[in-house]
């Protein structure tokens, strides 16, 4: 999976957009995570992220919804290459 974590000084350029975006921006403890935004179309659909040249920033806390949606887009691909038997 290709993410990497948002460092502090662009918790610190973006942290008022981060907070708006999501709700959960206390300080630069928090843990946050740039994803493509094509990766997280459900989070993006319910705007609980930050949008930036391309980039979701995505919260600690919905962390499992980048896992899921990777996982689904990887099974989904799997399947569309595998003939069905039965």
């Amino acid at each position: 999976m290709e993410w990497e974590s948002v460092s502090d000084e662009e918790k610190t350029m973006w942290g008022d957009q981060l907070k708006n975006a999501t709700g959960l921006y206390n300080n630069e403890e928090e843990n946050w995570f740039k994803v493509d935004w094509e990766q997280v179309p459900e989070l993006v659909e319910q705007r609980k992220v930050f949008l930036k040249m391309g980039k979701a920033f995505v919260h600690v806390r919905e962390q499992l919804t980048i896992v899921v949606c990777e996982f689904t887009r990887q099974l989904e691909a799997g399947l569309a290459g595998c003939p069905i038997t039965g």
